[in-house]
């Protein structure tokens, strides 16, 4: 008989970002993510022929947000009917705020591919993007973080890590470069008894200590009776990693923070004793939840 499966509700307390009555008719924002002192909300503006995305970038210390629309132009159509950009992940690197971003497009194939880039010095604008080549679409949920002065890029799906580099020199990019490529840095493996085959995405990882980082991964139920449950719902974890050797040393039970069915948890902060958590709820509200690293370790 198989064996059942359960899954916690995380212990701790969180509030909407933005409340439904603040945006304007047929618009949602949902999937946050943060890079101190910025919020990253991904807006969507529904209309009669398609969805247009666009990014709200929101400042903690100064409470002033940014709109950036237009988001079909900013990449070449290199990728039949590409319209905009969506769900980024932002991190401080070299006094410029970088994401990376998956594209979306107008069909109900899944042929999303990702791109790296940066803001400029005011955060008003997309200053470079560069398509990264990292196989065949689908690609997405790609995450970006910073050890030892170089950017990386974290993949918990094709369980690798990535670094960035200049397309044109093949070296440690700089905050002038506007073209980039990136390049194997090492495989990620798993800890004895340890399982992370199913685990489709992730928050981008923060520092622990030392060369051990952790972040936020998902895994997704389907459930063919719509009738008795939620058809999908999403499953958190907690892992941490080495990376300097790639190795997965620590993962959490199962949880689902503030609704379980469709949440995904895309952004996270360490605040002292508290740990910060940004996320989406029905693909339709932004969320931040707070908790703390035991309640997050929970093992299984």
């Amino acid at each position: 008989m198989p064996k059942p499966l359960y899954i916690r509700h995380l212990p701790g307390q969180g509030g909407k970002l933005i409340e439904e009555k603040q945006l304007p008719p047929e618009n949602v924002v949902f999937n946050p993510s943060i890079a101190y002192p910025i919020i990253y909300m991904r807006g969507v503006k529904q209309t009669q022929n398609a969805e247009e995305n666009y990014i709200i970038l929101y400042n903690i210390e100064t409470t002033q947000s940014q709109t950036i629309a237009g988001l079909s132009n900013v990449l070449q159509k290199n990728v039949n009917r590409y319209q905009g950009l969506e769900d980024l992940r932002i991190c401080n690197y070299k006094d410029r705020l970088w994401f990376t971003a998956t594209t979306t497009h107008a069909s109900p194939a899944m042929n999303s591919e990702v791109v790296v880039g940066y803001f400029n010095g005011a955060k008003t604008s997309i200053e470079a993007l560069s398509y990264i080549p990292l196989g065949k679409p689908p690609v997405k949920n790609i995450c970006p973080f910073v050890y030892k002065s170089k950017l990386l890029l974290f993949d918990i799906y094709k369980k690798q890590i990535y670094e960035v580099i200049d397309k044109k020199t093949g070296q440690t990019i700089t905050n002038t470069t506007k073209s980039f490529d990136v390049a194997k840095l090492l495989p990620i493996s798993v800890g004895a008894n340890l399982d992370i085959d199913n685990f489709r995405g992730s928050t981008s990882p923060v520092h622990l200590h030392g060369s051990l980082f952790g972040c936020v991964v998902h895994d997704i139920i389907f459930n063919d009776s719509t009738q008795q449950v939620t058809q999908l719902a999403y499953m958190h974890y907690w892992i941490e990693i080495d990376v300097e050797s790639g190795q997965v040393s620590f993962v959490s039970s199962p949880f689902w923070v503030t609704t379980f069915g469709v949440e995904f948890v895309s952004g996270i902060r360490i605040d002292g004793e508290n740990v910060e958590l940004y996320l989406g709820v029905q693909d339709k509200t932004a969320v931040k939840y707070v908790t703390n690293l035991s309640g997050l370790r929970s093992g299984k």
